[in-house]
């Protein structure tokens, strides 16, 4: 079986932090859901400049980036939006 984490448990590391203690502590991979500072993982700077450089910092870590997850919110949660929101998470 292979671990991973999420960068969620160490909000304040870096990158190159979280890549180097991901191999250092054992760990296959990282979940990438938000950086120091921002949620919205395609607007910070180092991954919006470049994300081929991120992905390749990663595997000369020796770790994979198994998921890419970002914040999602509903301002308005009606019932009917609610039930369009379900039929769609089912239908995939």
């Amino acid at each position: 079986m292979k671990l991973a984490f999420s960068n969620t448990g160490c909000p304040a590391w870096d990158l190159a932090t979280m890549f180097a203690r991901a191999r250092e502590y054992g760990y296959d991979g990282i979940e990438l859901a938000a950086l120091p500072g921002r949620v919205q993982l395609p607007l910070v700077p180092e991954v919006a400049a470049d994300p081929s450089a991120v992905a390749q910092q990663a595997a000369e870590a020796g770790v994979a980036i198994v998921c890419l997850a970002t914040a999602a919110v509903s301002r308005r949660r009606t019932r009917a939006r609610w039930r369009i929101t379900r039929r769609s998470f089912a239908s995939t």
